[in-house]
């Protein structure tokens, strides 16, 4: 009689696991937040997101947040600076600090007046 075993029943995949084809193949990864660690391919670490910012729509690194960034495992979390106040008016699940206190006026001058 011949056992057949699911791969990934028997890994020791941190996180997750997929099976490749073949008897005992598979394959690890990670949840988002997460990457293999290099040296473990196995094991998952935490990214850090506020060390190596996050992809912007160009592909180019960004910076995760606008002033104050902290890790956590497998997110971060954006905070603002006192005077601030961290809002995502678009909604689109990246906020943004706002100045506190009276909007801001500008004034200038032509020649006869100031506006």
């Amino acid at each position: 009689m011949i056992f057949q075993t699911d791969a990934c029943a028997s890994s020791s995949c941190d996180q997750l696991c997929r099976r490749s084809p073949g008897p005992s193949r598979h394959t690890c990864y990670c949840r988002q937040g997460f990457r293999i660690d290099p040296g473990e391919e196995a094991a998952c670490q935490d990214v850090d997101e506020c060390a190596e910012g996050r992809s912007s729509s160009e592909g180019d690194p960004a910076p995760a947040c606008q002033q104050v960034c902290a890790n956590t495992e497998g997110s971060f979390s954006c905070s603002c600076s006192e005077g601030y106040s961290y809002r995502d008016p678009a909604g689109d699940g990246v906020g943004r600090c706002f100045a506190e206190g009276e909007e801001a006026k500008l004034i200038y001058a032509t020649k006869r007046k100031v506006l």
